[in-house]
Parts: structure tokens; C-alpha cells; sequence
């Protein structure tokens, strides 16, 4: 089945959702305190995690986290010292190649050299053990600082604030969690969830132990609901929707004026539509994730906007203004939704003129119809 394409629909919707900004610029102007709903587009706000060690050693470290400085000093020297006796074994092996010119002794080469061997191997495998170890404690300390006192978070979330890859993430978590440098550290059973506390993941693992009866639950739920042969995303779309329809039907029953009524009205009922198609075509569900998570949430404040200009005693010519520009873009966004159950719909007749060409070609093949039905005539039958 083809996906919705929003991106033909955006333009129109975006011309008027863009404008909130100019709306809710001039309702603070005109004196109105505009609700803090919030909209699933806005970014949250998170407290920035507290500063490894120095700002809050007591409460952070000792609970979850080691004090790795030591381990990256040691790497340092490590590295040093590495570095001096690789530069010592370069030296030696100089050293045995000017005796070897020289015609020294095949025993004192053999002394010289295998000295020389040793430094070179000894001083290569502390230079690149001090480096990594380095590297591990520093990459440590960059990981606590996004975690701060979370107790789960996601190797994809560490991989993308860090900048690296999610292999290298998890390589380094699994090291990290050997070494007990996350001192209650664990990797959830899919290797996608760092989990620092015990309590945590006892918790993660009676989940896994409740997981068949817990989809049982859902799957029964489910049922009960309609939402057979949903999944669990598609599912929480279309209560979300349904949730928004029965909030827009309240919104309308307490705004009294015949024209928002009339819009309102058109727009439960194109909503109700969608809702209806999407339970009988279970796989768009999950076309309609910008539908729920943007419009309409900007709808809703757009209608919590109107609903508290409607409330006032006195209604300025700038708060008008602003309830006109508010009707116009439900015009908008009404007939960008009647598009969307129209691409619903023309899914539907896809599928079934698909259905339909197999059926005929098959009744031809078995000689029961003189020839095969023609699919170019139902596509141009469904445009």
C-alpha cells in the first residue's frame, strides 16, 4: 500500500499552521495569556545532566559511577612510557644494523637485536594500551555527563550527542560495564539500552518475565477496542486521534458562534472519516504519525486561542482580527484533511483494482473469460 503523501498536502497546511506565531504574538500584545499546552513538534527542555565529579560527587558517583582519573592518568603514562621505549628500541635497532655493517659478532647481534625486539614490542603495546585506556576513561566521562542521573537511556541517544558510531558506543559501554566502571551497569538483552542501576534493571527484568501476559492484556485490549491487526504504534494513533475528536467535540459545544460551529462540525466529521478508514486499513495507521504529532496539536491550541478571545467581555479589534485568522486556517486545514480521506480512499480502490486484475487474469488463464482484464483501464478508471 503507498504511503500518504503529506509532503503535497504540507505546503497549504504549513502556510496557515506557520502563522500561530504571528497569532499568538498578537494575542500577548492584546493582554490574553495564551494556555501552555505545548505541541508533540516543540522540543522539551531537559535540566543539563550535572558536571563528572566536580559539581556533585557525593550523590552521582559513588552510586553509580567510578572516579576513572586515575585510570586516565595511568593511561597518560602508560602512553609515555610506551612512546620512551619505543623510541629506545628504535634506537637499539639503529644501533644493531651499524654493528651489522661494522661485522660485529653474530652473538652480540643477537643480544642487541633481540634487546632492541623487545623494546620496539614492549614500548608499541604500552603506547597503544595507554592511548585506549585514555581515550575509554575521557569517553566515560563524556557519557555520564549526557546520563546525569538517568538510569536508562539508549545507545542510539548516547551515539547521536556524542557524534559517535552506535557500534562504537556499545563496544565501549561493554567495556565500561567489565570494568565496573559503571558500578551497577547493564545492557538490556538487545544490546539498545544502557541500564546504570540494579534496581532498574530487576525492574527490566520482570518486565521480560510479564511480557506474555502483558501482550496477552494488550492483544485482549485491543480486541475490545476494535484494533485488531494494529500494531501497538498504529494502535496508540488512532486512540490519539480519537482522544482529539471527542476534545474538538467539547471545544465546539462551548463556543456558541454559528461560523466556528460549522467549521468545527466539518472537521469532527473529516476527522471521524479518517478514523474510520484507518480502522479498516490497519497498515496507514502509521501514515498518519505527523497528522497526530503536529496538526493536530497545533489545531487544539489554535482552538484554546480562539476559545479564550470568545471568553472575553471586551473583543478589540486586534483580537478580531486574530479569531478571523484562526477561522481561515481551519478552513485550511479542513480541506488538507478532506485530501488526506481522499488518499485514504484512492489506496483502497488500488487495492481493490489490484484484486481485480488478478481475478480477471485468472479467469482467462482458466479459459472461463476471453481475455485478461486490462489494469491500465482501472488506474486511469481510479484517477
Amino acid at each position: 500500500m503507498a504511503e500518504l503523501d503529506f509532503d503535497k498536502i504540507e505546503a497549504t497546511i504549513k502556510n496557515s499552521v506557520d502563522g500561530l506565531e504571528r497569532v499568538l504574538n498578537s494575542l500577548s500584545a492584546s493582554g490574553i495569556k495564551i494556555a501552555k499546552t505545548g505541541t508533540a513538534g516543540s522540543q522539551a527542555r531537559t535540566k543539563k545532566p550535572e558536571t563528572y565529579l566536580k559539581d556533585n560527587p557525593r550523590r552521582v558517583v559513588p552510586k553509580l559511577y567510578r572516579d576513572v582519573t586515575s585510570e586516565e592518568n595511568s593511561g597518560t603514562v602508560r602512553t609515555i612510557l610506551g612512546a620512551g621505549l619505543t623510541a629506545a628500541g628504535g634506537i637499539f635497532s639503529i644501533s644493531t644494523i651499524g654493528m651489522i655493517v661494522s661485522g660485529v659478532s653474530a652473538f652480540s647481534l643477537i643480544g642487541t637485536g633481540f634487546l632492541a625486539g623487545l623494546l620496539l614490542a614492549g614500548g608499541l603495546y604500552n603506547f597503544f594500551k595507554g592511548r585506549k585506556k585514555k581515550k575509554l576513561a575521557q569517553r566515560f566521562k563524556e557519557y555520564v555527563l549526557i546520563i546525569g542521573n538517568k538510569t536508562v537511556i539508549s545507545v542510539k541517544e548516547l551515539a547521536k550527542q556524542t557524534g559517535y558510531s552506535e557500534s562504537e558506543v556499545l563496544e565501549d559501554l561493554r567495556e565500561m560495564i567489565r570494568l565496573r566502571w559503571f558500578t551497577q551497569g547493564h545492557m538490556d538483552n538487545e544490546g539498545k539500552e544502557l541500564i546504570t542501576s540494579d534496581d532498574t534493571y530487576k525492574n527490566y527484568l520482570m518486565l521480560l518475565e510479564r511480557q506474555p501476559e502483558l501482550m496477552a492484556q494488550q492483544e485482549q485490549q485491543m480486541k475490545a477496542e476494535g484494533l485488531e491487526g494494529f500494531t501497538s504504534e498504529g494502535a496508540a494513533i488512532v486512540r490519539q486521534g480519537e482522544e482529539y475528536l471527542k476534545k474538538i467535540q467539547q471545544m465546539n459545544a462551548e463556543l456558541p458562534g454559528v461560523e466556528i460551529t460549522e467549521k468545527l462540525q466539518r472537521l469532527e466529521s473529516v476527522i471521524r472519516s479518517i478514523l474510520y478508514e484507518v480502522r479498516k486499513q490497519p497498515g496507514s495507521a502509521t501514515d498518519l504519525r505527523k497528522l497526530m504529532n503536529y496538526y493536530l496539536p497545533t489545531i487544539w491550541k489554535l482552538l484554546e486561542t480562539y476559545k479564550e478571545i470568545d471568553d472575553q467581555v471586551v473583543v478589540t479589534e486586534q483580537m478580531q482580527k486574530t479569531r478571523l485568522e484562526i477561522e481561515e486556517t481551519i478552513d485550511t486545514i479542513n480541506n488538507a484533511f478532506e485530501n488526506l480521506l481522499e488518499q485514504l480512499f484512492r489506496n483502497k480502490a488500488w487495492d481493490v483494482s489490484s484484486d481485480i486484475s488478478v481475478l480477471n487474469t485468472m479467469l482467462a488463464q482458466d479459459g472461463i473469460k476471453d481475455t485478461a482484464f486490462n489494469i491500465n483501464q482501472v488506474k486511469e478508471e481510479v484517477q
